[in-house]
């Protein structure tokens, strides 16, 4: 009887603290700028995973949320695959560099993804090397290394962005005058002047992102005037929703979640997947 292999493992969200926005190269995914996120607990965000090797498969096949996804030839999902494929004998004889590699490949998938595989809070180093071999992320904090820390994530919209974060940020680098200067409140306000100085001017905040703005900037600012310390910080990535951090001492206002390990591997009842391999979802 063939031999199938099946896995299933969990990734978490990661929130930058110190974003980036733009590519040296778009192909490798090279990012013009070092950046630092923050790992959130994947008991209340995450993406499940189940890859299945069996030798009745004639191709290389991806449903993402039970819907047939393409790869396609060159694409980022291929090359990640490919690169897989590759590493899969290295990690076979205990290949000491297995996170620095598999940080390689995510990033070639989507730049943002190989910090998601690590816990606590982790540095994407930038890099100078032309083929990208110096260009991955590596833990600098584990989570249980603050404590304290939390996060509130607003969804204030879940439509698709009218501008995508690959588009925007080469956008960025080929027309803003901004994007020269350096880039967590005070970088992510930097990071929507630059999108707002990009020709046409690209407009990720909505009204009620800056509503959410002017809550965090009052509660700080009672905060102060009672002899206290800012209590919240803001972020916004490329789009309206906000990350908000904060100390234990704010927990009992606000609505959180904490920082989280790395990647966790699943038991075969979290399984995506059906004995026939397709997504249970179909079956």
């Amino acid at each position: 009887m063939p031999k199938i292999f099946q896995a299933t493992a969990s990734a978490p969200v990661n929130i930058a603290c110190i974003k980036y926005w733009g590519k040296r190269d778009t192909k490798l995914i090279l990012p013009t700028n070092s950046s630092l996120s923050v790992t959130l607990n994947q008991d209340h965000l995450r993406s499940t995973t189940t890859s299945r090797a069996d030798p009745s498969f004639t191709e290389d096949t991806l449903w993402l949320n039970g819907q047939l996804d393409e790869i396609k030839p060159g694409g980022r999902l291929a090359t990640c695959i490919s690169e897989m494929k590759r590493l899969r004998k290295e990690l076979e004889d205990a290949n000491p560099d297995a996170e620095k590699e598999l940080s390689l490949i995510a990033r070639q998938g989507s730049g943002s993804a190989c910090r998601s595989l690590f816990g606590g809070f982790v540095a994407w180093r930038e890099g100078i090397a032309a083929d990208g071999s110096d260009s991955f992320a590596e833990q600098i904090a584990s989570e249980v290394d603050w404590p304290d820390m939390h996060a509130l994530i607003c969804v204030v919209s879940d439509d698709k962005k009218g501008t995508s974060s690959t588009a925007g940020m080469q956008r960025t680098v080929e027309t803003s005058a901004l994007f020269s200067h350096p880039i967590t409140m005070k970088d992510s306000n930097q990071f929507h002047a630059v999108a707002l100085d990009t020709d046409p001017p690209i407009f990720y905040m909505n009204d009620v992102s800056r509503a959410i703005i002017t809550v965090v900037t009052e509660y700080n600012r009672v905060a102060l005037e009672k002899g206290g310390k800012r209590k919240a910080a803001y972020t916004f990535d490329a789009g309206p929703n906000a990350a908000k951090r904060f100390g234990t001492g704010a927990v009992k206002t606000l609505i959180h979640t904490c920082v989280g390990d790395g990647p966790r591997v699943r038991g075969d009842e979290e399984s995506l997947l059906g004995s026939d391999g397709l997504p249970k979802t179909l079956t």
